[in-house]
């Protein structure tokens, strides 16, 4: 993201102070592969709500106004994201020291 903000000319460091909380990309600690979400969730077993609903299928969700499937989409990808956190600070917490 960082990288992505400079190429743009939109990076400003102060930004990340916000509420003084600290922030993590769980992606990049993953290793920066760009493997989807559901391929962690599985080592975690670590089931989603809306396993149908893909992130692929949410333009024509848009252009349809099933906006219910979009929301629900990025709820479960929020609420599974937060517990893959969970269990790789639980497998690993000396290298994920936040909260």
């Amino acid at each position: 993201m960082l990288k992505r903000l400079e190429i743009l000319g939109r990076l400003e460091r102060d930004m990340w102070k916000i509420y003084n909380k600290k922030w993590f990309d769980l992606y990049q600690y993953l290793g920066n592969d760009y493997r989807r979400l559901d391929r962690w969730l599985s080592k975690a077993g670590i089931k989603r709500a809306f396993p149908g609903i893909r992130g692929r299928d949410i333009p024509g969700f848009y252009i349809r106004k099933e906006y219910d499937k979009i929301e629900a989409h990025n709820i479960d990808d929020l609420n599974t994201s937060e517990e893959l956190f969970k269990f790789l600070k639980a497998a690993n917490p000396e290298l994920i020291p936040f909260d």
